[in-house]
């Protein structure tokens, strides 16, 4: 339509000189060549401008590139400038992680009137409980030239560690010659060397659990823009995981049951090492939600992502027994199972917060952001427990399932240039 425009008025402007030229003047004969001398150099100019002007609108019009169908909005935190290439995004972690695994029972069992300890007992399963700490986040990402696509890589890393411990102050037994209140008793379930014979189990039992997670995370994603300042950015990424979780036990035993603790030197120590290891890759995949709240630079945004890794998964549960005594049916001993197999594992993010940007210059976009995250492992935990019947040692186990979950805080500084 345009290029049929162009040329209607091309050749009206070139009809209309013609016309002009035309027109009968009433100037006298002697001045009728002068007169048309000076009219027809104007017309050839006037024509030669009009003919350029037009010549150069319909090469415009025919040559003219078409216009993308999305474009990159300034001021959003997903693509902040229209000209970007290259943004970087630090992110400090403030997480709590959870791993439980039991490590001791302490049972309390109370006297009724006539001296015996029936149907009176409580129980009480001790697990360390893993401390908040810190962690950080770092990301390189790249606009790809096609519109609204971008590649970004990130790195994160987080360390735990926790501590418990319980005893069994005031235990012994209860006769008519050392009556006590109430009878405690500590059983260690991944101990591979039952308590002896003439011991009644430890009487201190002292756990320390450690974690470390490190992940890279290669996603591809584009982003959809809609009419109502909302963006929706599904992603697709290749997972490489590191998780490790040991916890170590150390409890000592009494010689005797009239013993309390401090009152002789431990009868024998025991040291166990539980190890929870995995490594390994695959897929992951999510989306990303931006909603802009109005021209104030604020922006809501969510976070859910899916992966699915296969790898190796390392077991290890290492007891060690160090006995005070000269009784040779008593020695020191060491008992190992490790078990390695290819095991699949799953995981779960959720990441919700606000955040705020700004534009500086047309050149450089200054994004800071803070909220909620959560990452949980359904089927982490998978520790090998020990047959503990008697004294002997068992080559048996059972596996014992469990989750592997972290949530916090998180809060970032992103910078688009």
């Amino acid at each position: 339509m345009r290029k049929i425009i162009s040329c209607f008025l091309f050749f009206s402007f070139i009809f209309a000189e013609d016309s002009f030229l035309d027109i009968p003047s009433s100037e006298p004969e002697n001045n009728i060549d002068i007169q048309t001398e000076k009219n027809t150099s104007f017309t050839a100019y006037d024509r030669e401008l009009i003919e350029d002007t037009v010549a150069r609108y319909v090469n415009d019009m025919m040559h003219q590139k078409k216009k993308p169908r999305y474009q990159r909005q300034p001021g959003s935190f997903t693509l902040p400038l229209k000209k970007g290439h290259v943004y970087i995004e630090g992110e400090y972690l403030f997480w709590k992680p959870y791993a439980v695994i039991p490590y001791a029972i302490r049972k309390q069992t109370f006297p009724l009137s006539n001296g015996n300890f029936d149907n009176f007992q409580v129980s009480r399963v001790a697990d360390v409980s893993l401390k908040a700490n810190s962690g950080y986040r770092a990301k390189l990402g790249f606009y790809l030239p096609s519109p609204t696509w971008y590649l970004d890589v990130e790195y994160t890393q987080l360390y735990a560690q926790g501590v418990d411990s319980v005893d069994s102050q005031g235990r012994g037994s209860a006769t008519a010659f050392s009556p006590v209140e109430e009878l405690v008793d500590i059983q260690v379930p991944w101990a591979a060397y039952a308590p002896a014979t003439d011991s009644n189990g430890p009487y201190e039992v002292n756990a320390k659990q450690r974690m470390g997670i490190k992940i890279i995370d290669a996603d591809l994603a584009k982003t959809f823009i809609t009419r109502s300042c909302f963006t929706f950015d599904p992603f697709i990424s290749f997972r490489y995981a590191r998780i490790t979780l040991g916890t170590r036990i150390d409890f000592k035993e009494f010689q005797d049951d009239n013993l309390v603790s401090g009152a002789f030197p431990p009868y024998g120590t025991n040291h166990i090492d539980l190890n929870n290891n995995f490594l390994g890759y695959g897929l992951r995949a999510g989306f990303k939600l931006n909603w802009a709240l109005g021209n104030s630079g604020f922006e809501v945004f969510g976070k859910g992502a899916f992966s699915s890794l296969v790898g190796t998964f390392y077991l290890r549960n290492r007891n060690d027994l160090n006995r005070a005594t000269n009784d040779p049916a008593q020695v020191n001993g060491t008992s190992t199972a490790a078990y390695k197999f290819a095991d699949m594992q799953n995981s779960f993010q959720l990441v919700l917060g606000l955040l705020w940007g700004a534009t500086f210059y047309h050149k450089c976009y200054l994004g800071i952001k803070a909220g909620y995250e959560m990452n949980t492992w359904p089927e982490f935990i998978k520790s090998l427990n020990f047959d503990t019947t008697n004294a002997e040692i068992y080559g048996g186990y059972v596996a014992w399932n469990r989750k592997l979950a972290m949530q916090g805080l998180i809060a970032s500084i992103k910078l688009d240039f």
